[in-house]
């Protein structure tokens, strides 16, 4: 859940953080673009983590049998549902076709045409919006804020002003950016790391121009690393419900979780790099 997260701009609080502080920064990142760069960093993620667990978890079994049981057909509203769904995510992928045409068409605009036909064909009404994650949306909105306050008021200049990375590889800064975010997301959660981190990293446009190209991979990195927390049962919520399961203990999730962690920060420095090279 963590790793797969990583793949959409809606995937995780991260990414929308993250996107929504470049776009502050003048920097326009679509959902078709962060898909392009980010689904080969999940899908290698995962694949290393199925190796990896396999590893450290032998299984004592060859085989599962799972069966599920369809308790009733598709209707006229599950059809509507696929259709709306369908639609929505394919005026994401596509975007870059119309954006100039219709510039008013945000992915944030977007994202909104569902809610509006699901509740104006009644398949949501009001008890269903009411019972949506206000709280999470709430930490999403709380992090754009943190942001925006961090900007206007220089803080971010200044954090910035800080920090000296005179002299230093751009893979180099990528990785300790990257290795930040994985620590401090592992003691608290990836959506409070993202919004303290980005507004810094973005900060780096006020030290000149010649900081404006690795801007948008520096956030990138962060909002990826801050998904990649697999140590403890606090770093995410996904983590928190396995755990809750009671067939974990820390130590299982902690040695594990620490190696997969430090492969994903390199599976996407490798990515970065070589999107460096491509586009020179």
């Amino acid at each position: 859940a963590n790793i797969g997260g990583m793949g959409t701009p809606i995937g995780t609080p991260p990414n929308a953080i993250a996107i929504g502080g470049l776009q502050k920064a003048g920097f326009d990142i679509t959902f078709g673009e962060w898909m392009g760069f980010s689904v080969p960093i999940m899908l290698i993620a995962l694949l290393l983590t199925w190796v990896l667990l396999l590893v450290f978890f032998k299984p004592k079994t060859q085989s599962l049998r799972i069966r599920i049981e369809i308790k009733r057909k598709m209707d006229s509203r599950g059809r509507f549902i696929i259709v709306v769904m369908v639609g929505t995510i394919l005026a994401w992928l596509l975007q870059p076709l119309w954006k100039d045409a219709v510039p008013g068409l945000t992915t944030a605009i977007i994202a909104l045409i569902p809610g509006v036909l699901f509740l104006a064909g009644k398949i949501l009404d009001k008890d269903d919006f009411n019972s949506l994650g206000w709280n999470i949306l709430f930490i999403m909105g709380g992090g754009l804020s943190l942001g925006v306050a961090m900007s206007v008021s220089g803080l971010n200049s200044y954090l910035v002003g800080l920090i000296s990375l005179e002299g230093l590889p751009f893979l180099v800064t990528l990785a300790i950016f990257g290795v930040i975010a994985a620590v401090m997301t592992t003691f608290i959660s990836n959506t409070a790391t993202a919004s303290l981190l980005i507004p810094i990293v973005i900060g780096f446009t006020s030290r000149g121009y010649e900081m404006l190209p690795f801007v948008a991979p520096l956030a990138v990195m962060v909002s990826l690393s801050s998904s990649a927390s697999m140590a403890l049962p606090v770093s995410t919520p996904p983590n928190a419900i396995a755990y809750g399961s009671g067939e974990l203990r820390v130590k299982d999730m902690a040695r594990s979780g620490i190696v997969i962690t430090l492969f994903c920060i390199v599976i996407i420095l490798a990515l970065n790099f070589l999107v460096g090279l491509v586009l020179g």
